[in-house]
């Protein structure tokens, strides 16, 4: 992107690649997909999925092993989760929240709306 001009690379049906000084595309398909701007960054690799968003106070994160398994951060806290929330926990703030068969139960702290 030398001037900040768009670009793209293109084998098809496989491979695409579209860049701009706005954000990114890029799919090897039917494996690897990734997009990207100024603010988050999504990304799948098989069954493998990263998300990444810039906020005001800090970096919003996830992982998700598909079906089996995620995990995230957020400014104020963390949470995971087995087979989608079977089993799971999350911290944010003084809030702490675990998950039994897919119910929400809260531990110590209040929720935030």
């Amino acid at each position: 992107m030398a001037g900040g001009k768009s670009s793209h690379l293109v084998i098809a049906p496989v491979f695409w690649d579209f860049a701009s000084p706005a954000g990114r595309t890029t799919v090897g398909f039917p494996l690897f997909w990734r997009f990207s701007d100024r603010h988050s960054v999504s990304e799948l690799v098989g069954n493998v999925y990263y998300h990444q968003k810039k906020l005001k106070n800090g970096l919003d994160w996830q992982i998700q092993i598909f079906p089996v398994f995620s995990y995230g951060e957020t400014p104020d806290g963390h949470w995971w989760n087995v087979l989608y929330g079977l089993a799971g926990y999350t911290r944010r703030g003084d809030m702490v929240q675990m998950r039994a068969l897919w119910v929400p139960i809260t531990v110590s702290g209040k929720e935030k709306p």
